[in-house]
């Protein structure tokens, strides 16, 4: 329901949520605490708060490494280039996105794969190597279509076309886009109202 939540933008329930979720987990279950305190440090860094969102990371990669869980652990690298990112440390961002993606190929976990293969691309796009960056992007996408998830195949859409319109691109540039926009105002629609924070997803 958190991470649920999330997509949604509601911040604060989903925060409450991750709240509930821990009162209920042993301090023995690594895992699952790994896995919280990544979707929880997401939640932080989206409400602007880089303090807590380290705090809250800092606490799931003990917990991964503790447990030696690969899965939890490609999360929490993953957030870690995410946090890096958003503080311009692109070449240790880089590194840690590079990490993540290496685990989650090992692991065939095409979610992991795909999360890390956007925030690589977002990274490699801030340091001006835009071919690279649009062949993982491409690759991310390719992987995203596979597992059905229309809302981030609408991301990933969206960060293709702000890539291609930057290489010059525009006509593809602009396929992207509509693609985008179509499959946002799908998922985005609830009850019968848009659902705006739907459309603000860039990173995960």
């Amino acid at each position: 329901l958190g991470r649920l939540l999330q997509r949604w933008g509601h911040w604060e329930q989903a925060e409450a949520h991750f709240a509930a979720a821990l009162s209920q987990l042993a301090e023995t279950d690594q895992e699952h605490l790994a896995r919280l305190y990544a979707d929880w440090s997401l939640a932080a860094h989206r409400q602007g708060n880089p303090a807590a969102a380290r705090q809250l990371l800092s606490k799931g990669l003990r917990a991964a490494e503790a447990a030696q869980d690969d899965p939890a652990l490609a999360q929490c690298v993953n957030m870690l280039g995410i946090l890096d990112r958003a503080n311009g440390a692109l070449p240790k961002a880089e590194q840690h996105l590079q990490r993540s993606l290496e685990i989650a190929q090992r692991l065939q976990d095409p979610g992991a794969q795909i999360a890390a293969l956007n925030n690589l691309a977002l990274v490699q796009a801030d340091q001006g190597d835009l071919d690279s960056a649009r062949s993982h992007a491409a690759r991310a996408l390719a992987l995203c279509e596979t597992i059905g998830d229309r809302h981030r195949q609408a991301a990933l859409h969206s960060n293709l076309a702000d890539l291609l319109h930057r290489i010059g691109q525009t006509e593809e540039a602009v396929s992207h886009l509509k693609q985008s926009a179509t499959l946002f105002a799908e998922v985005g629609l609830q009850e019968g109202e848009y659902q705006p924070e739907i459309w603000k997803l860039v990173e995960w």
